[in-house]
């Protein structure tokens, strides 16, 4: 048993080291100057679709070099139940596979659209975003 908790510190602390070194512990603590815009600002629906329209900005020296953050806007519907729309996948200037790539000194924006289909849950619905 002691063993066992000497690996779980140990990973504990690789894991700590690794988050630190990569500058995700200060993406999140300055998640705050990220700034989102939602076009329209209430969802509506048209001909039976909704259209989602998003644009991010990231302030200088916040996104890490080596970060990838997808982002997925959720639909919640009055009795809880969610509509995911796609995701879009942010990387940093040192990383690879993304959708927009966000560089640390000037930092950058990006644009995002999608639509879903209108379901009668919506008509008192909130727009979330989720970012892993």
């Amino acid at each position: 048993m002691y063993i066992l908790k000497k690996i779980d510190i140990f990973k504990l602390l690789v894991l700590s080291i690794l988050l630190n070194s990569c500058g995700l512990s200060s993406m999140v603590s300055n998640y705050d100057k990220v700034i989102y815009e939602q076009n329209p600002n209430i969802l509506e629906t048209k001909g039976g679709v909704v259209e989602v329209n998003i644009m991010g900005k990231f302030p200088e020296k916040y996104f890490a070099k080596k970060a990838i953050v997808e982002i997925t806007p959720v639909i919640i519907q009055e009795n809880g139940e969610e509509s995911k729309l796609k995701s879009i996948i942010i990387q940093g200037e040192h990383a690879s596979g993304g959708d927009e790539t966000i560089f640390f000194e000037s930092g950058g924006d990006f644009i995002y659209s999608d639509k879903i289909k209108y379901t009668a849950g919506m008509k008192n619905s909130n727009l979330e975003l989720r970012a892993l």
